[in-house]
């Protein structure tokens, strides 16, 4: 049956049509809660049973759960049905980007604040109740965790988004948290600006969204504390397909990005974040110095490296291989 959304009923077991996708539901909070948790477009159900379990030992309780699925198999939706709780909202929607998944649930959230727990993280018991405390006192639009073995970018102080991210790319580079989980986003904020993820692009979608949002935001803060780790993943093995296919997506991103950084005031950071993502994408191909289109680009791109340090700048200068060598080696200590 085909219906229009009602967000009056208490519970929906019903199928809709939102644009041209057909959307299964089962939402059951009915009332206004402090945080939404988006967990989305999950491919492990181990790994979502596990994050379900956090949440539910967390010691903040003022929240409610939307699981976008957007597999055709049945795994994710019966892990959800066996969960017994009034916080879990269950969305299956057509097969789709992660980016529209996490829109969908931005759709149906009812948080004053929103998280988006990514599929790699593994949450501490009081990963909600941190970033929560941050940002309603402080009265934020983002709040930020520290990321595991890294430090924390301006010493806990409150600054303007633009003042972070500058910050931010000058000590890591390319190294940006893309782990959106550390981040907490006042749900106001967002719809106001009608900030959503972008979802033509199949990578870096999460570093965009970041740079989107950050570059609006008033206020943010980054708090001393990590509240979560990223767990490892499996490095599977990658064919030459496999490596040009990654190689496209980037590449993608890096020309939303660019388009992005045009007469932005803090334009001179984001040209080092687009010269360092370029390096990344050098960096995949097991013999570099055959990617001619690439070094091309890299080469014809030097200004965007004024900001980085001299030593780097000459590297940069003499050989774009030599430097990737050396960013490699970085990787691996």
């Amino acid at each position: 049956m085909v219906r229009t959304l009602d967000r009056t009923k208490d519970i929906f077991l019903d199928t809709m049509l939102l644009g041209n996708e057909i959307l299964i539901k089962k939402i059951k909070t009915t009332n206004k809660t402090k945080i939404t948790v988006v967990l989305a477009a999950y491919r492990s159900v181990k790994r979502l049973q596990e994050i379900i379990n956090d949440l539910f030992n967390q010691s903040f309780k003022d929240f409610e759960v939307i699981v976008v699925d957007d597999l055709s198999s049945s795994e994710i939706e019966e892990a959800v049905a066996a969960v017994d709780s009034s916080k879990i909202n269950y969305i299956k929607k057509q097969l789709g980007s992660n980016s529209s998944a996490k829109n969908c649930a931005l759709d149906f959230a009812k948080g004053e604040y929103v998280v988006f727990v990514e599929e790699n993280s593994k949450l501490k018991q009081n990963y909600l109740e941190i970033l929560y405390n941050e940002i309603s006192k402080n009265n934020l639009d983002i709040a930020m965790l520290t990321r595991d073995g890294y430090p924390s970018i301006l010493d806990e102080k409150i600054s303007s988004g633009q003042e972070y991210l500058v910050e931010e790319i000058k000590r890591l580079k390319s190294d940006l948290n893309y782990n959106i989980t550390s981040c907490m986003f006042k749900r106001k904020f967002l719809d106001i600006y009608n900030l959503r993820f972008q979802e033509d692009m199949l990578a870096l979608e999460n570093l965009y969204f970041k740079l989107k949002t950050f570059d609006i935001a008033g206020k943010v803060s980054q708090i001393r504390k990590v509240g979560y780790k990223d767990l490892l993943e499996k490095k599977s093995v990658r064919n030459n397909a496999m490596i040009d296919a990654s190689t496209r997506r980037i590449m993608i991103a890096v020309n939303k990005i660019e388009e992005f950084k045009q007469n932005k005031k803090y334009e001179e950071s984001l040209n080092l974040l687009c010269g360092y993502l370029l390096f990344d994408v050098l960096r995949m191909h097991e013999n570099m110095s055959e990617e001619i289109e690439i070094l091309e680009l890299i080469k014809s791109r030097k200004n965007y490296f004024e900001s980085d340090t001299f030593v780097n700048k000459t590297m940069i200068a003499m050989s774009p291989i030599m430097f990737a060598n050396h960013l490699n080696r970085k990787d691996r200590r």
